[in-house]
C-alpha cells in the first residue's frame, strides 16, 4: 500500500487543527444569490463545531435581503459604503453573464 500523499496529509492536518479548537472563520458568498445559498450549510456546519464565523457580502439592498436575520449566529460583515447593482455597473452595452463565452 502506499503511502498517502501531501495533499491528503495536508487535507487531514487542516481539519484535525480546525476540530482542536474554535477557529474564527470568514466565509465569502459571492456575486450572485445561488452563490450565497451555496455556502450556507458550511456556515452551519462550522458554527455546529464551535467555530466563530463571519459572513461576508457586498454592502447592497438586494444582498441585505437575503439574509434579513442573517445565517445562524454568524457575523454578517457588509463591505462597501455605497449602494449597487449589476445594472449600475457597466455603462456600455449590455451583457448576458450566463451566456458570455
Amino acid at each position: 500500500m502506499a503511502a498517502p500523499g501531501p495533499l491528503y496529509c495536508l487535507t487531514m492536518f487542516s481539519v484535525l487543527a480546525l476540530a482542536a479548537a474554535g477557529k474564527h472563520v470568514a466565509v465569502f458568498g459571492g456575486m450572485m444569490r445561488s452563490h450565497h445559498l451555496t455556502v450556507v450549510p458550511l456556515i452551519e456546519g462550522l458554527l455546529e463545531h464551535g467555530h466563530d464565523v463571519s459572513f461576508v457580502v457586498p454592502n447592497t439592498t438586494e444582498h441585505r435581503s437575503y439574509f434579513p436575520k442573517g445565517v445562524g449566529s454568524a457575523t454578517m460583515v457588509f463591505l462597501g459604503t455605497e449602494d449597487w447593482a449589476f445594472d449600475t455597473l457597466f455603462s456600455g452595452p449590455e451583457y448576458d453573464f450566463k451566456n458570455l463565452p
